[in-house]
């Protein structure tokens, strides 16, 4: 068996990072995954700006991946989801005991 070889991580500090709170869109065309976010803006209400539509959402980001980097985002996300539901299960028992 052989090891699956690690590529080195250059981190470039000038890379722009953006704001998520909402998936807008997701799609496969058998080549790339396209991921599409954005940022949920609400104006308060009483405000001249606030009409029937006060809340819009603005696109920040447009991912695109292939299959692989997918698969792998996949995995992480995995395993960062049961963390979270673990520790909200944690939490919830501590709760439970006071």
């Amino acid at each position: 068996m052989t090891e699956r070889q690690t590529a080195q991580i250059l981190d470039d500090p000038s890379v722009k990072e953006s704001y998520v709170n909402k998936l807008v869109g997701a799609a496969f065309d058998g080549a790339c995954v396209s991921l599409t976010f954005g940022v949920a803006r609400v104006l308060p209400l009483g405000t001249r700006e606030a009409g029937a539509a006060s809340a819009t959402v603005h696109v920040t980001t447009r991912l695109a991946l292939s299959p692989a980097a997918a698969v792998d985002l996949t995995k992480s996300l995995g395993k960062m989801l049961g963390t979270l539901k673990e520790m909200a299960d944690r939490r919830l028992e501590e709760q439970k005991r006071h």
